[in-house]
């Protein structure tokens, strides 16, 4: 989860953080989930 957090700087979408971290986004997705409902992570629009 901290790394998650660490990675999340803004430049890495999840993707890419999943890549770096040799696991899946449906892996991570749970955890991005959790973070972002606890208001740690907020999700960019594509806008």
């Amino acid at each position: 989860m901290m790394w998650l957090l660490n990675q999340a700087d803004g430049t890495h979408d999840l993707g890419a953080i999943a890549s770096k971290a040799g696991c899946s986004i449906l892996d991570l997705a749970p955890i991005a989930d959790l973070l972002v409902q606890k208001e740690l992570l907020a999700m960019e629009s594509d806008g």
